[in-house]
């Protein structure tokens, strides 16, 4: 059977149709995907959470994730103001950077973070951590994750104050090894403006707090 030299020519121009369309195909698919990817990383969270980095949290979540809090020491002051309440402001008490090398050797505090990169460490026996303030916004603390720096100390203390009177006060292990999950709500710690955090530990030992959950927004 002989092909004429136009129908050669009419197959080859079939056949680079053919191969131009597949082409595209595959570079459109491939550009919806990187599209998708794109809008993937810029979605914004669902109602009621916030994203804090690239996390979708809830907006009463405490992390101490914020990139204001960032320092290549691995420690320093949580600024006033932070979710409405006054914090420590004296270096007894602040955030911690687990990243930061002097703490890779320390399981408290690379257990105790559990929202990277940042918890924050307070409570030394006789140091309390002060968080809020007589007369300040008066908030609920629903829930908390504690855990110790090192083997002591092995019992942290919570209290909860309006306006200077006690409310709540809770006492419970802590260890080194991973956080404990307090249910503070559970506890009473409803209508404060100031909570404290101690440990029972020897001096220079210290609590790490994470992910405390508020009705307070930052």
């Amino acid at each position: 059977m002989k092909i004429s030299f136009i129908t050669l020519i009419q197959l080859s121009f079939a056949l680079v149709v053919n191969n131009i369309e597949k082409r595209d195909s595959h570079l459109n698919i491939e550009s919806v995907s990187k599209r998708e990817d794109s809008y993937e990383k810029k979605v914004c969270c669902r109602y009621p959470l916030v994203r804090v980095g690239r996390k979708c949290v809830d907006p009463g979540l405490i992390t101490f994730d914020e990139e204001i809090f960032d320092s290549e020491f691995g420690y320093g002051l949580v600024y006033d103001g932070y979710f409405g309440l006054k914090w420590p402001q004296d270096f007894s008490a602040g955030y911690i950077n687990k990243t930061n090398e002097i703490y890779q050797d320390t399981p408290g505090v690379q257990n105790g973070v559990i929202s990277y990169p940042n918890g924050f460490g307070g409570g030394q026996t006789s140091i309390p951590a002060i968080i809020g303030s007589d007369g300040g916004p008066v908030f609920t603390l629903f829930s908390g994750y504690f855990t110790s720096v090192v083997n002591n100390p092995n019992e942290a203390f919570v209290v909860g104050y309006l306006n200077g009177v006690e409310q709540a006060s809770h006492s419970f292990p802590v260890t080194p090894d991973g956080p404990t999950f307090v249910d503070l709500e559970a506890q009473g710690f409803i209508n404060i403006d100031k909570f404290t955090i101690i440990g029972d530990g020897s001096d220079g030992s210290f609590i790490i707090v994470d992910n405390l959950l508020s009705n307070l927004t930052n």
